[in-house]
């Protein structure tokens, strides 16, 4: 008969990820929101109902991902202990931190890192239209104009 103690670990750990995956979640749409718009008002690009599915397609494997690694990093202690090998408790206190707290903590801090730089570059870059030229005698061209707007800019202050 199974230990009902290795379940409710289990369980524990798993409702505890589901916060950090709550984070996480937010996180991800966050960024990927600030990223149509970036992508489609900033740099002009088309609605890609591609990237978008990938995206929530993503999104679910993640989170299917880490409720298996969870319960497995949870379960392989425990099992253990359950069959004669007994891990001692605090390389499981380790285990169990590692998967609460290193997963979400992880993988939340990098999308909001990326969502706060593609809410920056909005930010700064709204209203602004910056036609990226096709050849080198564009940029020579683009260059000299954007020259002769800073000076007419400084003659008026």
């Amino acid at each position: 008969m199974p230990d009902i103690s290795m379940l409710n670990q289990v369980l524990e750990n798993l409702s505890h990820v589901g916060i950090g995956l709550i984070i996480f979640i937010l996180a991800y749409v966050s960024n990927m929101s600030f990223s149509l718009y970036y992508n489609i008002k900033v740099l002009g690009e088309r609605f890609d109902y591609h990237k978008l599915i990938n995206s929530g397609l993503k999104l679910i494997s993640f989170c299917i991902g880490v409720a298996c690694l969870t319960t497995v990093i949870t379960a392989l202690p425990l099992f253990a202990d359950f069959v004669g090998y007994t891990i001692p408790e605090e390389y499981t206190d380790v285990f169990s931190a590692v998967v609460i707290i290193a997963v979400p903590l992880y993988s939340s801090c990098k999308y909001a890192f990326e969502a706060f730089g593609k809410m920056k570059s909005i930010l700064t870059k709204e209203g602004i239209e910056i036609p990226l030229p096709t050849n080198s005698k564009e940029v020579e061209n683009k260059d000299e104009k954007v020259k002769e707007e800073i000076k007419e800019e400084v003659k008026d202050i």
